[in-house]
Formats: structure tokens, C-alpha cells, sequence
């Protein structure tokens, strides 16, 4: 797999560009012949507060200054021509708050598809060359005491190995104790 279709593979499982893409085309709808189509950045960010969505997008009001119109009128028009599909719930003039947030909620089942697309060999992910990778699994010093602070270090070397396993590479596990 080239660099190109991971990027492309990766890119189809982020909300962030599948919702970049459909405010892009939104915006672009909505200011069409009023603004710069090629800087279209709809400032699409996790949600602050989970109760009101996903994501959200900030553009409107970046766009409201260069067309001169209030924030919440720019993110209105926006909306009217978002077509989220099976993406994310339906919205409406209710999803803008404040100034002209435009809160997002995807689908549970879109949300279910897109994790389930990470669970296949390699997470989607292709090394260009297989390689050894020693991973230290435990450094225990002989001399000291043991303690559950060392169960950490397992538990991050275990995951780390775990996750080079996963995407191919030959791993030597190690403890290293002493000094």
C-alpha cells in the first residue's frame, strides 16, 4: 500500500475530513461568488461540551467578517445547505449556538462503522519495510523494592509491543532488571 492510499484510507475514516468535505461544499454553495472558494477552512474542532454534539464547526464566524453579515445569519445559511447524509444527524437552526457554532452529532452507526474500520490487521496502517523492534517491557532494579508503580512500565511496554505486532513487525520483548 503506497503513502497515498493509506493517507486516502485514513483521511475516509476521520470525521474531521468527511465533515470538513460537506462544509466545504456548504459554504462553497451558500458564498458562492462572495468569498474565496480555495481558503474555504470550516474550522471543524471536537465539541467542547458533549451535550451539544460530536464536533463543531467554527467558520461562520471567520466568513461573517468578510461578508459582512452577523454570524448567526452566515452559520443559518450554511446549514440550510449541509448535507450530512448518513453522517450525522439531522440539523437544523437549533444546531447553531451562540454567535454561530454549528454543533454536529453523528449517527451511533457511523460512529460504530468508523471504529469498526480500525479493527482489521495493520489498523489501517502499512510499515513501507518490516523491521525487529526491541520493546523493554519491565525495568525492574534488583536492588530496589518492587512496587505497583512497576506495573505501569509493563502495562505500556505490553501495549506498545502489542501495537508493532499489529502492524507487522517483528517484536522481541525484554525485561531488563539490574542497574
Amino acid at each position: 500500500m503506497t503513502e497515498t492510499t493509506t493517507q486516502t484510507t485514513s483521511q475516509r475514516l476521520d470525521p474531521v475530513e468527511m465533515l470538513g468535505e460537506r462544509f466545504r461544499a456548504a459554504i462553497a454553495e451558500a458564498f458562492e461568488g462572495k468569498i474565496d472558494l480555495g481558503a474555504i477552512d470550516p474550522l471543524i474542532t471536537p465539541s467542547k461540551n458533549p451535550q451539544h454534539g460530536d464536533y463543531q464547526s467554527n467558520a461562520a464566524m471567520s466568513l461573517a467578517k468578510s461578508l459582512g453579515m452577523p454570524p448567526r445569519e452566515v452559520a443559518k445559511a450554511i446549514v440550510e445547505r449541509l448535507d450530512l447524509g448518513e453522517l450525522a444527524l439531522p440539523m437544523d437552526e437549533s444546531s447553531i449556538a451562540g454567535p454561530g457554532f454549528i454543533n454536529v452529532r453523528l449517527r451511533p452507526e457511523t460512529l460504530g462503522r468508523l471504529v469498526s474500520e480500525l479493527d482489521r490487521p495493520g489498523l489501517g496502517v502499512k510499515a513501507e519495510e518490516t523491521q525487529t523492534i526491541v520493546v523493554d517491557v519491565c525495568g525492574v532494579n534488583l536492588a530496589k523494592q518492587m512496587h505497583v508503580g512497576h506495573l505501569r512500565s509493563t502495562v505500556i511496554g505490553d501495549t506498545v509491543a502489542r501495537l508493532f505486532e499489529r502492524l507487522g513487525q517483528t517484536v522481541i520483548r525484554q525485561s531488563h532488571v539490574g542497574d
